[in-house]
C-alpha cells in the first residue's frame, strides 16, 4: 500500500508512466502516442513514443526516521516523420500537453500510487528542464526528432523498504585506516550480505576497484571516487573518501534490466548503511546519492547505477 509523500525510484518512475498511459486515449491529452516505457527507447520502437528513465536520486538529509529525497527523472519524447518540420511540429505539441500532465494544476501534480489514486506519493515536484528544437536525427525514411522534461520529485522515503532488513552493526573502537583497507572492507561487507540476501545472490561477480577483464553481468564493484585530507584532531589528520559502489546489468529485455539494475543498487545501499562506522574502520559514513545510467562497455550496452558515499576517518601523523 502506498504511503503519503513517500516512494522509491523504481515505483516513482511505474507511476508517473502510468499517469502518462492514462492520458493516451482519444479523450486524453496524448491520444497519439503509441507506447509508454519505463525504460531507455526499446527496440525495435514504434513512434511516437515516451520514455520515463532515472537520472539521480539526491538525499537532502533525515526528517524524523525518514530521508527526505529528490530525485531527477526524465521523460522523453521520440517522433518520427517523413520530414523533420512535422516531426519537430508533433514533437513540440506531445512536450506540451506533458507539461500539462505535471504541473501544479493538474489533478495527478503530486503523482498519486497507480496503486490507489487516493495517495500522493510526493511532497513536491517541479519541472527543472525542458528540451525542445534540437536538430532532427536522419532515420529509416525520415527524420527522429527527440525532446524532454525533467522534473525533480521530492519526497520523504523509508531508508530500509525491503522485509529482511540488514540490521545495523557499530564497534566500539574506530581505528585508522588506509583507502585499500576501507575499499576492501565495503567488498567485504556487500560479500557477507550476498550470501542471505536473494536480490544480491544474483550478483555473478562482486569485486573491488575496477571491472574485470571479461566480467559475466550483472556485476558489482567497489571503488575511490575521491580522497580529501583536513588536519583537525591533534596529531591526527581527518580524511574523507568517496566511495563508489556501481552496478551493472546487461541489457536483455530492458524494461526487466532497469527493475533489476535498480533494486540491486537500492540493496546495496542498504546494506552499506547498516554499517555507520564500515566495520570500525570509518567515524561516519554518509549516504550521498545515487545516479542512473545507459553505457557501452566491451561492445555491450549496460544499465548501469552509481551509489556514493562519503566516509571519514583519520590517520595518525608521523612524529619526529
Amino acid at each position: 500500500m502506498a504511503t503519503l509523500q513517500s516512494t522509491t525510484t523504481k515505483e516513482l518512475i511505474a507511476d508517473i508512466a502510468q499517469h502518462i498511459k492514462d492520458e493516451v486515449k482519444s479523450t486524453g491529452k496524448l491520444p497519439s502516442i503509441r507506447k509508454v516505457a519505463t525504460e531507455p527507447v526499446p527496440n525495435p520502437s514504434i513512434f511516437p513514443i515516451i520514455t520515463v528513465i532515472p537520472i539521480a536520486e539526491n538525499p537532502q538529509g533525515y526528517r524524523g526516521s525518514k530521508l527526505y529525497n529528490i530525485r531527477r527523472i526524465r521523460i522523453e519524447v521520440l517522433t518520427q516523420k517523413r520530414d523533420s518540420k512535422a516531426a519537430l511540429r508533433q514533437n513540440l505539441g506531445i512536450v506540451e500537453q506533458l507539461k500539462d500532465v505535471f504541473k501544479v494544476n493538474a489533478a495527478d501534480y503530486l503523482v498519486p500510487s497507480r496503486d490507489d489514486l487516493s495517495v500522493d506519493t510526493l511532497a513536491d515536484l517541479v519541472i527543472v528542464d525542458v528540451e525542445t528544437g534540437g536538430q532532427a536525427t536522419a532515420f529509416k525514411n525520415g527524420f527522429l526528432q527527440t525532446g524532454a522534461i525533467e522534473i525533480e520529485a521530492h519526497s520523504y522515503d523509508p531508508v530500509i523498504t525491503d522485509d529482511d532488513a540488514p540490521s545495523t552493526s557499530r564497534s566500539l573502537t574506530v581505528s585508522e585506516t588506509d583507502t585499500k583497507t576501507l575499499v576492501d572492507k565495503v567488498t567485504g561487507v556487500l560479500k557477507t550480505a550476498k550470501l542471505s540476501s536473494a536480490i544480491l545472490s544474483s550478483v555473478r561477480s562482486l569485486k573491488s576497484f575496477t571491472l574485470p577483464p571479461q566480467p559475466v553481468y550483472p556485476v558489482v564493484f567497489v571503488a575511490i571516487e575521491e580522497e580529501r585530507r583536513d588536519h583537525k584532531f591533534a596529531g591526527q589528520d581527518s580524511i574523507d573518501r568517496t566511495v563508489s559502489i556501481n552496478v551493472l546489468t546487461k541489457v536483455k529485455s530492458r524494461a526487466k534490466s532497469l527493475d533489476r539494475n535498480i533494486d540491486l543498487a537500492n540493496r546495496c545501499r542498504q546494506v552499506i548503511m547498516a554499517y555507520p562506522d564500515m566495520e570500525g574502520t570509518c567515524y561516519d559514513v554518509e549516504y550521498v546519492g545515487t545516479s542512473y545510467g545507459q553505457l557501452t562497455a566491451r561492445g555491450d550496452l549496460l544499465f548501469g547505477t552509481q551509489v556514493l558515499f562519503n566516509t571519514s576517518s583519520y590517520e595518525t601523523l608521523p612524529t619526529s
